[in-house]
């Protein structure tokens, strides 16, 4: 009798520890996440995630929290340059990554996870010479609906294309 009440203590902890990660494997699932190593850095690169098909800035700044990450900040050109590279190669060119690169809540453009501003030599923002100068809205919200046209930075953050 005693083996019995073993088995089943033992099978009902095992249901209760299925149930306990049963959350845990609800939450990762459809999430995509590729690992890359690039100049002795780790980037986690996802492109589902299990908010909604796609993010607004602060939903991929959260998504990152969420997980233990944060969203990448680049020192140089070079190395945005190489990540770049690497989703043009990988087949990832179709989709838009958030960085965290912004200029919410600033006249000048600021890597939020380091709170370092961008350099000069690091300026993807640059407008060509007869581009006209415009105003944005300090509080204009960022949608996850909104139409982007290509290097579209009205809403002050860095999309990765």
């Amino acid at each position: 009798r005693r083996s019995g009440r073993g088995e089943m203590a033992a099978s009902t902890l095992s249901q209760i520890v299925a149930l306990a990660l049963l959350p845990l494997l609800a939450a990762v699932a459809g999430q995509r996440i590729t690992t890359i190593q690039l100049d002795g850095t780790q980037y986690f690169i996802s492109r589902m995630n299990p908010y909604s098909p796609e993010l607004n800035y602060f939903l991929a700044y959260q998504y990152c929290r969420s997980i233990g990450l944060q969203l990448a900040s680049f020192e140089t050109k070079e190395k945005a340059d190489a990540i770049m590279q690497y989703l043009i190669n990988a087949g990832y060119n179709k989709y838009d990554f958030w960085t965290s690169g912004n200029r919410l809540g600033t006249d000048m453009m600021i890597w939020m996870s380091t709170g370092l501003p961008f350099n000069a030599t690091f300026d993807y923002m640059r407008r060509s010479e007869n581009e006209e100068e415009y105003e944005v809205p300090m509080a204009r919200q960022l949608s996850a609906v909104e139409p982007r046209k290509d290097n579209d930075t009205s809403d002050g953050c860095i999309l990765l294309r």
